[in-house]
């Protein structure tokens, strides 16, 4: 069920009536029908952040403020409506009205626990810097009024206004694509200069065949110890390796 219906001019709170809609005297006409700042809420635009920290709120001068009746909807007073949005074109940035501590402005407040206040404590809360806001408390004339009591918001015009971006939040990264062809093969680089000459390798080591003839009928090549069978050590066969260097010692001059 809604919670308010628009008033007609018929239940007293409209200065004039109209049975249909208003429109320009012709379709050519170059002028529109009024200024968003003349409205009520909806969206506005306004120069500076000073002209919309001055939208006003209603003004009953020094009497109790009764904004919010005056507004009828129970979200607006004077043009201030909740949820309204203004374009500033100093910072080129969108701002909605929200009262602080209500709505998701720095609090968790509902439109019902807002409504619920007084009309004044409403009315500062919708403008923080307003300063022709009071009470119902009646000052006497002995006690400094006749007056009543002036009621103070927190001062911060930006309490109310929220910054806002059109723009959605980011998607999630796709799938990756399949991966492409591979490629051609590119052409051959240019032979890269010839290095360095690299250093003489160790000399190959010289074996030693060092020949021994304990008697005249045969002879041995090297100590018995250096074979498995010394017996083999008579009048061997020699194996080489071609490439090696060898020198052949006679040891004993008895040689065969």
């Amino acid at each position: 069920m809604p919670n308010f219906t628009p008033p007609g001019f018929n239940n007293g709170q409209g200065a004039a009536g109209f049975g249909n809609f208003l429109v320009p005297n012709a379709d050519t006409a170059a002028y529109g029908m009024l200024h968003s700042f003349n409205m009520i809420g909806g969206f506005t635009e306004v120069m500076t952040l000073a002209d919309r920290n001055a939208i006003p709120i209603y003004d009953n001068g020094t009497g109790t403020h009764t904004g919010i009746t005056a507004g009828v909807d129970g979200m607006s007073d004077g043009r201030r409506r909740i949820g309204m949005l203004v374009y500033v074109a100093e910072d080129q940035k969108i701002y909605q009205l929200i009262p602080k501590g209500y709505l998701g402005n720095g609090g968790n407040g509902t439109l019902d626990d807002f409504q619920a206040l007084e009309e004044w404590d409403q009315a500062v809360l919708l403008d923080p810097t307003a300063t022709n806001v009071f009470d119902n408390n009646f000052i006497p004339p002995g006690q400094g009024g006749p007056a009543f009591g002036q009621v103070s918001g927190s001062g911060n015009a930006d309490d109310c206004w929220v910054e806002i971006s059109l723009a959605g939040a980011d998607g999630a990264d796709g799938a990756p694509g399949p991966q492409g062809p591979q490629g051609e093969q590119g052409p051959q680089g240019e032979q890269g200069p010839e290095g360095p000459a690299g250093a003489d390798g160790a000399d190959a080591p010289v074996k030693v065949f060092e020949f021994h003839a304990p008697v005249s009928t045969h002879y041995k090549v090297g100590g018995d110890g250096e074979y498995e069978d010394p017996a083999n050590n008579i009048n061997l066969t020699l194996y080489v390796t071609k490439g090696e260097i060898y020198t052949f010692r006679r040891v004993d001059p008895n040689h065969p």
